[in-house]
């Protein structure tokens, strides 16, 4: 659980679309328009205007939710004081994923040529 650097630069994430959800039984993963990705291997939560906050554990049962992310656009992408990320969409959506998974890593980010293990 060591999260991300204080340091990373997730800059190339804003304004990037997210083009592609895949769901696996213990991993998610989000693929945009200018290559990055993002792995995780944690829970998360997604936040949606006028709407309860889901946590999110088993990525398949949570589908449905995740995948109004798709097409969005990022506004912002930051650490979190944890070393969790949270993604801010377009269209109002949050996710925010945890750096909680004690003994596995928590989520991997491929950004610009970079990858930061958390």
């Amino acid at each position: 659980m060591k999260g991300l650097p204080p340091t990373v630069d997730l800059t190339s994430l804003s304004r990037a679309r997210v083009i592609q959800l895949c769901f696996g039984e213990n991993e998610f993963q989000v693929h945009f328009d200018n290559t990055a990705r993002v792995v995780v291997e944690s829970d998360m939560t997604l936040c949606e205007p006028q709407s309860i906050d889901v946590r999110i554990v088993k990525y398949g049962e949570a589908a449905s939710q995740l995948c109004r992310i798709l097409g969005d656009r990022v506004l912002n992408a930051v650490r979190t004081a944890d070393g969790g990320l949270l993604l801010r969409f377009e269209r109002g959506a949050e996710l925010q994923i945890l750096n909680n998974n004690a003994q596995f890593e928590s989520f991997q980010v491929h950004i610009a040529g970079e990858t930061y293990v958390a």
